[in-house]
């Protein structure tokens, strides 16, 4: 399960995650996928901090889908052998 990012959490994992979303908007001007599209679209609207935190949310819930569904593959094929 996802959750948020709390202020009570690891201070230094969200600071780290914190910056690794601000460079994702800083440079999402560069490139014209759709998520970074998706990014600047979302900059301007909101504002830089919270298209920051926006990303970083994002990109985390679709590591944990990628996550979920690996290890169903390794539960099926554990299975089958």
């Amino acid at each position: 399960m996802l959750m948020g990012i709390s202020k009570r959490d690891d201070c230094y994992l969200r600071t780290l995650l914190i910056h690794g979303g601000r460079t994702v908007v800083r440079v999402a001007h560069k490139r014209q996928d759709k998520r970074n599209q998706w990014v600047s679209a979302l900059d301007q609207r909101r504002g830089k901090n919270i298209s920051a935190v926006v990303s970083v949310l994002k990109s985390a819930a679709d590591k944990a889908q990628l996550n979920d569904l690996l290890q169903y593959r390794r539960l099926i094929v554990s299975f089958y052998h």
